[in-house]
């Protein structure tokens, strides 16, 4: 793994997403997008548990034309929580967030899609699952920052950054000073920024000069358009 911190975006997998998310994957750096049903938080569950939180499920061709968007521009695709959704879309992994059969979710998930696909997970509070995971051989954990929670979550991410070869990821809500915070108290491996869809990718822009001037992410924008 590098010892430079990636981008990854979260996406609504919708077709107001096509623009933004084609406008920030040419000017930045983003190794990875992982694409979510409206609504959608880091931690939100299986996709079962979906309709009883009102979310919808991720729509078929939506997800396919999306897929297809990021990898022509050499970045990697994972759906969240819908290991038979990656496969018939061609992503390249899924994404899972934390339950309590997460242990028999990852088994059943890394089967259907094979050794090659990028299955991650969502290990909640506790360092026992984090390690399980680890042991099952997860391609990163997944850790929620929030502004109301403490340093928890950036005590979990600096925590797995010191002791473990896989890499993990930090989910933030984009702000310029929690990105700042996580930056400084990791580095993660992957920071998880949300695509704002009325917005173009202009959002990006202020965390591009923060990574950039921490000399830990290596993301500055390419040639403006």
């Amino acid at each position: 793994m590098s010892d430079m911190v990636q981008m990854m975006l979260v996406a609504q997998c919708v077709p107001e997403s096509a623009e933004p998310l084609t406008e920030a994957l040419e000017r930045f750096d983003i190794s990875c997008v992982l694409l979510t049903p409206p609504g959608w938080q880091s931690g939100a569950g299986s996709s079962e548990d979906y309709e009883s939180a009102g979310l919808p499920a991720l729509d078929q061709a939506q997800c396919k034309a999306l897929v297809s968007l990021i990898q022509d521009r050499n970045a990697a695709a994972i759906v969240a929580n819908d290991a038979a959704l990656a496969v018939a879309v061609r992503a390249d992994g899924c994404h899972l967030d934390h339950t309590e059969a997460l242990d028999e979710t990852y088994r059943n998930t890394r089967n259907l899609l094979g050794a090659g696909a990028i299955v991650g997970a969502m290990p909640g509070g506790t360092r026992h699952m984090a390690m399980s995971l680890a042991e099952a051989s997860a391609d990163y954990v997944g850790y929620t920052i929030k502004d109301d929670d403490g340093d928890t979550g950036l005590e979990f991410v600096a925590w797995w950054a010191e002791i473990f070869e896989s890499p993990v990821v930090a989910f933030t809500n984009g702000e310029l000073a929690l990105c700042k915070r996580t930056i400084e108290a990791g580095p993660p491996d992957f920071l998880a920024i949300p695509l704002l869809t009325g917005d173009g990718s202009d959002h990006l822009s202020g965390i591009a000069q923060l990574i950039e001037q921490s000399g830990k992410l290596p993301i500055a924008a390419k040639d403006a358009k």
